[in-house]
């Protein structure tokens, strides 16, 4: 029964006065809770389709969401579909499916291996994209790192007599200054107390043994100044002074000495 065939069913039976208007009164409220009533249960059964729970469409969501990786390293990234039974997935980086060389590439199982060189921009996307519904995706983002500066001495201890040389040798990995400035006790070149290096990493101790006799021997990055390698040097005595004589019998006379 429609809303407006209900009010007039109501309304019909009704006749004039006092009484008669609270009766239509009565069926107008009657009328107005039926017509929000009816569309209300016709949501719950009956029709086609009713009851029926709206569902959810396709979501996907990439994991992490946020990372850094230093170049030639590996991330795992996990992806979850929801609103469907087909989870599949394909990846891709910066919008090319599987990545390539300068951003990075990516496997079918969302293994993500970064490039060789920082790219630039150096922080990528990583997007997982739905096979069930393809204009469903989640993305993170990954931002590519150079490897730390590291510095290294050779060798680490040395013992060196007094006014003698040694020499050093300093390696510096992940930079394109290799450059290293040497120090002796903190001092650049050192001095003639300590000994002195030159900027090759030769050292040469002092003529005299210093007090303490052991020196520290600094390489400091040029690329950066916070990074440095450093090695021992003790200071030794040099060898006594010996001097040999032979006398030949053959040459001493009688009555000379």
């Amino acid at each position: 029964m429609s809303c407006l065939v209900h009010l007039r069913a109501s309304l019909k039976v009704h006749g004039t006065g006092v009484r008669a208007l609270k009766e239509d009164r009565d069926a107008l409220v009657s009328w107005i809770v039926f017509c929000v009533s009816v569309p209300l249960l016709s949501c719950g059964g009956g029709g086609p389709g009713a009851g029926t729970p709206l569902q959810p469409g396709v979501s996907v969501r990439v994991s992490p969401s946020t990372d850094t990786l230093t170049v030639s390293h590996t991330l795992q990234f996990t992806a979850t579909v929801n609103g469907t039974s087909d989870t599949a997935t394909t990846w891709n980086v910066n919008g090319i499916l599987g990545g390539n060389g300068t951003t990075g590439t990516i496997s079918s199982t969302g293994l993500y291996a970064a490039p060789v060189v920082v790219p630039s921009p150096a922080t990528v996307s990583v997007t997982a994209v739905s096979q069930a519904d393809s204009t469903k995706s989640g993305s993170a983002s990954v931002t590519i790192t150079a490897p730390p500066l590291a510095i290294s001495i050779s060798p680490t201890f040395a013992s060196v007599r007094a006014g003698q040389s040694q020499q050093f040798t300093a390696t510096v990995q992940n930079a394109n200054n290799t450059a290293v400035t040497w120090q002796v006790n903190g001092a650049t070149g050192g001095n003639s107390t300590f000994g002195m290096i030159s900027s090759s990493g030769l050292y040469t101790a002092p003529p005299v043994v210093p007090n303490p006799s052991t020196v520290s021997l600094t390489a400091v990055s040029q690329a950066d100044t916070t990074k440095s390698s450093s090695a021992s040097v003790t200071i030794t005595a040099p060898s006594p002074f010996a001097i040999s004589v032979t006398l030949n019998s053959a040459c001493i006379k009688a009555g000379k000495s």
